[in-house]
């Protein structure tokens, strides 16, 4: 299956021959030469963005038949940052693209018959194509340690949602990572059926829907295992936790 924007790209008369979804995305080193020795230190990297070049032939019923179908194909390619969707091993593979090239060259003989070549700039990643959820409820305690696992083969941004079913008093909200000692706080008035959301992808926090100061760094996961510690300072209190990221492959 390949699909964009929810467009079939494999069908009775879309032939897919080639495929390139196994390369990585590209990276860009930041790197400092050395002074008075051989060799360079890298200060920084970050991927870029990846290419995923799809070819194949349009396969029609005659020359009017032709000309139909890669006017669909075009339009059908035509949106911006779109799902690509492509079957990756056992299941489907997402990537945010946008069509950069495509190519369809014709000669006197392509009658019914037309190769052509489809090029998408991608972000860099690829991703499943439905959220993992980790959910605690009815936590009561002013410190609550857990885990969750971070599936794929790059650390993903999940959403943290904290919910207020029960608040008396309640003036601070921190949450740690154990694996890497960062802790953010909120320092808020919580009432009951407040929620209180901290987006580590968009680097935001909000409650009630209105953005609000933090401290500390921006929470960041790492792959597989992650303790975690809920700190609620309050008299009393009852909050359902809710973390939901997608799982992000290289």
């Amino acid at each position: 299956m390949i699909t964009f924007n929810s467009n079939n790209l494999s069908s009775t008369y879309l032939i897919v021959n080639r495929i390139n979804k196994s390369d990585a995305p590209q990276r860009e080193l930041q790197n400092e030469t050395l002074s008075f020795q051989d060799g360079f230190v890298t200060m920084a990297d970050f991927w870029r963005s990846r290419t995923v070049v799809i070819g194949g032939t349009i396969d029609a019923t005659s020359t009017g038949h032709l000309g139909d179908l890669l006017d669909t194909l075009k339009q059908n390619l035509s949106g911006v940052n779109k799902n690509l969707d492509v079957d990756y091993g056992s299941g489907t593979r997402r990537y945010k693209a946008t069509m950069s090239r495509l190519e369809a060259p014709e000669d006197f003989y392509n009658i019914t018959h037309l190769p052509y070549t489809a090029e998408f700039t991608c972000q860099p990643f690829g991703y499943a194509t439905s959220p993992t959820n980790f959910s605690s409820n009815d936590i009561t305690g002013a410190s609550e340690t857990d885990s969750v696992t971070i599936d794929g083969t790059y650390p993903a941004q999940p959403v943290i949602t904290i919910e207020f079913t029960a608040s008396s008093g309640a003036s601070a909200v921190s949450f740690t990572n154990n694996e890497t000692a960062e802790t953010i706080t909120i320092e808020e008035t919580f009432s009951t059926d407040d929620v209180l959301v901290i987006n580590t992808e968009n680097h935001k926090v909000t409650l009630e829907g209105t953005q609000v100061d933090f401290d500390g760094p921006m929470i960041a996961f790492e792959l597989g295992s992650n303790s975690f510690t809920l700190d609620i300072d309050s008299t009393s209190h009852t909050v359902d936790l809710d973390i939901d990221f997608t799982a992000t492959f290289l």
